[in-house]
């Protein structure tokens, strides 16, 4: 926004919902989802029961309209919920909270999780980063690693998204505990190939990877 300046809206979908599942409104308050053509539920991990307006699942849908290749109950790997009364826009469309995270990409240190978002939250303010990697190992104590991507001619910005990420409650509190160590290490960019760390989650590691 501030680089173009415009109003920029989120918008929640993936290939199998075709034109997608949501889009904000001015209000920015949740996503409006697409109810003609989509019927969408948050479901219980374990049973697969519909839960309750507010509280957190699995997003699934269901296509209404589709004759070729139907989906039922189609499930996202996503985590969301419904977010319960009225958009203060006036619509009667139902409302999906920000998806933030995918199921598989949730980490519990000290009690508290740690995702993907968080990293992506503190990391992308920082105004030389172009991308960063994360790794979390599974042996105690966790080790978290970030490889920050910067561009080129950087100074150093190492010790500023150390701050970032220190700042962060989730490791913060791992960190004071004894139960994280935080290691960074930085790399160049090459302007002629874009941003070369990609996100992904694999397993019960994060290895995560975002870029601008």
């Amino acid at each position: 926004e501030e680089a173009w300046g415009c109003t920029a809206y989120n918008h929640y979908g993936m290939t199998e919902m075709g034109l997608g599942g949501g889009v904000e409104c001015r209000a920015r308050c949740g996503y409006h989802l697409r109810e003609a053509d989509l019927l969408f539920e948050i479901v219980d991990l374990a049973s697969g029961a519909p839960l309750p307006d507010g509280e957190e699942g699995e997003i699934v849908f269901t296509t209404l309209t589709r004759a070729g290749m139907p989906l039922i109950r189609y499930r996202t790997g996503d985590a969301g919920h419904i977010l319960a009364g009225p958009c203060p826009c006036g619509s009667r469309l139902r409302r999906l909270a920000r998806v933030t995270h995918r199921l598989e990409g949730r980490h519990s240190l000290a009690g508290a999780t740690l995702t993907m978002a968080d990293l992506d939250e503190a990391l992308f303010p920082l105004p030389a980063l172009v991308g960063f990697s994360a790794t979390l190992s599974r042996t105690a104590p966790r080790r978290l690693h970030i490889t920050i991507e910067a561009l080129p001619g950087a100074a150093d910005c190492r010790a500023a998204a150390e701050a970032a990420l220190r700042a962060l409650p989730t490791i913060s509190q791992a960190t004071d505990a004894g139960v994280l160590q935080l290691a960074l290490s930085q790399q160049g960019s090459d302007p002629a190939r874009g941003a070369t760390l990609r996100k992904r989650v694999i397993g019960e590691q994060i290895e995560g990877e975002g870029s601008n």
